[in-house]
């Protein structure tokens, strides 16, 4: 048995990818009978929490994006950091687990070398770039930024990269020789969905942040040409973020709203793909995407826009993998074509072989515990 700290910056209760999966990796390495505690910022003392909120405030001060930032990765590192020395001594770890240069070096230095930490990299890109896309940086500041996670990274033993392109895209920021693994995100398998032959209205999911990034208004567009050719549908957006009024506003601009619902964060997920004909995913950005996973988890069929580590999940004849420059138009008639049973049939047939083969949390599990058992012996 091992005795594993997985560190995070999110809170579990968050419906994020990254919550997902410390939330389930921590399931599985303890139905394999390891012990597993998740430790976020939420566990900081009290009166460290108390101080680090009156550094947070400053930036009403400083009253620059910079100095937001600044704050923002001080405040990040230093609650980690005393998270981990809460617990360093509660047992005797074999080894830490952190979502991220940031949380991995933080837990490093605080227990001072003598427990091994392995790094899961959970963002989109690279750290670097999604900080530049938040913050309206200079490109000195920007340099300064990319040193920063250069330094973070020099301090790391061994990484996981959930895609080879997220790996791809980080390597300006590794050291030479850095160790590092592709583990993809994993999910359980279930049995395949009775796909329904001729459904009296056709139902799409999508799910993920409201935001920019995920590109939900192109499926909307989509909806205007679907609703112009006659197609009874049903267009489920599943979760929450800033875009969500500017979307729904566009929604009914387009006279939509007997077509598509923003359900917000839901419980039951898999049950809402189980009862859907389709997942469409649009996000031009993801590291892996792991509702896309899920989809296949349960034989939903998936149409997705072929960017970052979303190709990686599909078999090599790219079923169900559309070009990412297809506008609202081109996506509306792939959306028809699977109107068609056997297509869909098709693409659940082909999608489930090649994911429920190399995706699967069993999978996630093995390797990852050998990264940890490799770890703890050579400490």
């Amino acid at each position: 048995m091992m005795n594993i700290l997985l560190v995070s910056q999110m809170d579990l209760r968050s419906t994020t990818g990254v919550a997902t999966y410390y939330r389930a990796l921590k399931l599985e390495l303890e139905a394999a009978g390891h012990y597993a505690e998740v430790i976020t910022p939420e566990h900081t003392p009290k009166w460290v929490s108390f101080l680090l909120k009156l550094v947070r405030r400053s930036r009403i001060v400083f009253r620059s994006d910079y100095a937001a930032l600044y704050i923002s990765e001080l405040v990040y590192f230093v609650s980690v950091y005393f998270a981990v020395r809460k617990v360093r001594k509660k047992k005797a770890w074999d080894v830490i687990h952190g979502q991220d240069p940031s949380s991995s070096c933080a837990a490093r230095y605080a227990v001072r070398g003598k427990i091994p930490v392995l790094t899961t990299c959970h963002y989109n890109d690279t750290p670097v770039e999604e900080r530049r896309l938040k913050y309206k940086l200079s490109v000195k500041q920007l340099d300064k930024v990319t040193n920063w996670f250069r330094f973070l990274f020099s301090r790391l033993e061994s990484l996981i990269f959930v895609s080879e392109y997220i790996h791809d895209k980080s390597v300006y920021l590794l050291p030479q020789g850095v160790k590092y693994q592709v583990i993809p995100n994993g999910v359980r398998f279930y049995g395949k969905t009775d796909l329904v032959g001729k459904p009296e209205c056709f139902t799409i999911v999508n799910t993920g942040t409201l935001e920019d990034r995920k590109n939900q208004v192109l499926l909307i567009e989509a909806a205007v040409h679907l609703k112009a050719k006659g197609h009874l549908f049903r267009i489920s957006f599943l979760g929450e973020g800033p875009a969500r009024n500017r979307l729904e506003q566009t929604v009914k601009e387009k006279g939509l709203q007997d077509h598509i619902e923003f359900k917000g964060h839901v419980s039951g997920i898999l049950d809402l793909y189980r009862k859907a004909d389709l997942y469409v995913h649009t996000s031009l950005n993801e590291s892996w995407g792991l509702c896309v996973t899920e989809s296949f988890s349960v034989g939903l069929p998936v149409l997705a826009l072929a960017n970052g580590g979303i190709p990686e999940q599909f078999p090599p004849s790219r079923d169900g993998l559309l070009n990412p420059a297809t506008n609202a138009e081109e996506l509306a008639a792939h959306i028809e074509i699977c109107y068609n049973f056997d297509i869909r049939k098709q693409l659940q047939e082909a999608q489930y072989a090649y994911a429920s083969a190399r995706f699967s949390s069993d999978h996630m599990l093995k390797e990852t515990m050998t990264c940890y058992q490799e770890m703890a012996i050579k400490n």
